[in-house]
């Protein structure tokens, strides 16, 4: 029944094999209607802006024509070549019979599925189209498979023209990188941690290494993909074209290197600015948001101690220890004397007995009236002194006056518990107080800044620079130091991102060497935190802007490596890689020096203010 289909699926047989299925009293099952249905195209020809070639052009030679009947079609009982001659020519699903659709039920019982079994490709038209007459999208094999002499005439196919979605191309796309050899340069990151990095540098031979979580994902990636990869470098004599290009750093050689051809890709967490991504591809790797980082504003002599003296006091606002001492404390204290005042035995007697001298040589004993106010003045000293102690020191006798002790004791007991909790977390806490609170309180407050140079062109080529940031408000590169005294640390045999925080002073005077704040994403302060190094340092204020991190590709191994790799992505194997990569913060503010991280009171803490 196929091959008859295939054989006859001429525009008017088609049109006869419809009116056919309607008169003939044949019961169709519902999948055999959809499988014809898929069968037939809306546009036998193909449409008017991508018409289907009458005819291949070039003709197919003999060994593409053994190929199509011997290997490639499922027609071993053809009397004649005719079929196979109209490979291609028309909108047909022309590779419904061939092998490599033969086996689609196979593919369901695999797991996990090979990347070749996405077959709906078969029952989709498509026909060969003149790319100079086709303004629909085409496709070609793009590489030279050996065992199909198709790949080597490269001719162009289309799908859209017969309104149908090229799957084919996209999964061919996927398998063409099995059995690759791909050229790969590593670049050494100078900071952060999810890039790649190697302590001999950047395009070093020594596969062993290298580490970070970009080496271990193109591993991954050659592992499932079938490719091997060669670690390779930029050539030497190419570095001075790229020096007059692009500038004298490491990356931008590989991007250079890379967009013409002389790599298959470069691997490192590379920046993706704007004149990089005019000439190479690029595949997106991490995102990353860029902070405005300055420094815990700390305070010595008489500021520290008043700032202790506040953390007494901090655990509560003003107007709860208001509340406290004015309402509480007060209304507890009359709430006693009431039950109490008179009560035998009771700690607020109506009267006492004192003893008095007649003027007779004699002494008399006398009850002697208790001013209320003397009641009044001691329950209100009793009842603050009991939440000091956490005890209430004084007789009880009367029934209400018990009960409301009870009731007393336990209010002290939850308000001191509140205080202690809060007192002990704002102890083991950082005091993250800084002089601004944003990017813009810093221009106004004449900061100047730190940046590492690619970052620092991307702020001022994005949106923010209308925040008010110039050029001249950030440090140049200091030649003492190995720069070439240009706005934005770029020096080539250093760690410019971490020179960034390394130049940071809360105050300084010299605008050509130092910067009050720096801009600089996370990763760049976390690694840096991971060996407990510049624990003093925040972010402050909201993103300025968000920094794309990416891999450049060759653009003849854009479309297989970029499709792989998306892939690879999109099933989480990437984040899986960096997530595992992320460095623990190991500031002595934040575990005080517990392994296990759990927050403990250091002696300072505990001395407090004295």
């Amino acid at each position: 029944m196929m091959r008859s289909l295939y054989i006859s699926m001429q525009p008017l047989p088609l049109l006869l094999l419809l009116l056919l299925l309607q008169i003939l009293p044949v019961r169709i099952t519902g999948a055999a209607v959809e499988s014809l249905a898929a069968l037939i195209p809306q546009r036998p020809f193909g449409d008017l802006s991508c018409p289907c070639l009458a005819s291949p052009n070039p003709p197919f030679n003999d060994d593409e024509l053994t190929y199509l009947n011997t290997s490639y079609l499922l027609l071993p009982n053809l009397q004649d070549d005719a079929p196979i001659a109209a490979y291609g020519t028309g909108c047909r699903p022309h590779d419904v019979q061939s092998v490599s659709c033969s086996d689609v039920d196979e593919c369901r019982s695999v797991v996990p599925v090979p990347l070749d079994c996405d077959k709906s490709w078969c029952q989709r038209s498509w026909c060969y189209v003149d790319p100079e007459n086709c303004v629909l999208q085409s496709s070609s094999l793009g590489i030279t498979h050996v065992n199909n002499p198709l790949s080597a005439t490269q001719r162009r196919w289309s799908y859209a023209t017969c309104g149908h979605m090229d799957s084919f191309t996209s999964g061919d796309r996927l398998k063409s990188l099995k059995g690759e050899t791909l050229k790969v340069a590593y670049n050494s990151n100078s900071g952060g941690w999810k890039g790649a990095y190697n302590p001999n540098g950047s395009f070093s031979l020594d596969a062993s290494g290298w580490s970070g979580p970009m080496p271990t994902f193109l591993q991954q990636a050659a592992i499932e993909g079938g490719f091997t990869i060669v670690h390779s470098a930029p050539p030497e004599w190419l570095k001075n074209e790229s020096v007059q290009f692009f500038g004298g750093s490491s990356f931008d050689f590989c991007v250079y290197a890379t967009s013409l051809g002389y790599l298959d890709l470069c691997v490192a967490a590379y920046t993706i600015t704007t004149k990089r991504a005019s000439v190479a591809d690029f595949f997106v790797t991490t995102t990353n948001p860029v902070y405005l980082i300055t420094a815990i504003a700390k305070k010595d002599g008489w500021g520290a101690f008043i700032q202790q003296v506040q953390t007494v006091f901090a655990p509560f606002t003003w107007g709860t220890w208001g509340m406290i001492f004015l309402f509480c404390i007060p209304v507890l204290g009359l709430i006693m004397l009431l039950h109490e005042y008179g009560a035998p035995g009771g700690s607020y007697p109506r009267t006492n007995l004192v003893r008095v001298f007649d003027g007779r040589d004699s002494w008399k004993d006398k009850e002697k009236k208790v001013p209320i106010i003397q009641h009044i003045a001691a329950s209100l000293y009793n009842q603050l002194l009991s939440l000091f102690q956490a005890t209430f020191d004084q007789t009880v006798t009367t029934v209400g006056g018990k009960i409301h002790l009870l009731a007393s004791s336990s209010l002290v007991m939850l308000l001191l518990a509140i205080y202690t909790a809060n007192l002990a977390a704002i102890l083991t806490q950082d005091y993250t107080t800084t002089a601004v609170s944003s990017i813009e309180e810093a221009i106004r407050l004449d900061y100047n800044f730190c940046s590492e140079r690619k970052l620092m062109e991307l702020v001022l080529g994005s949106s923010s620079s209308e925040r008010g940031l110039q050029r001249n408000m950030f440090v140049p590169d200091p030649k003492s130091l190995g720069g070439d005294e240009q706005a934005g640390f770029n020096c080539p045999n250093c760690s410019a991102r971490t020179r960034v925080f390394d130049q940071m002073r809360a105050t300084h005077t010299d605008k050509s060497l130092y910067c009050n704040a720096a801009l600089a994403s996370l990763e760049d302060l976390e690694i840096l935190n991971k060996d407990g190094k510049h624990c003093d340092k925040v972010h402050v204020g909201e993103v300025v802007i968000v920094q794309s991190d990416g891999i450049p590709i060759s653009s003849s191994r854009e479309n297989a490596v970029g499709a792989f790799l998306q892939k690879l992505k999109n099933d989480g194997t990437l984040t899986s890689i960096v997530n595992a990569d992320k460095p623990a913060n190991n500031c002595p503010s934040t575990t005080n020096g517990q392994e296990d991280g759990t927050p403990s009171l250091s002696v300072k803490q505990m001395t407090g203010v004295w």
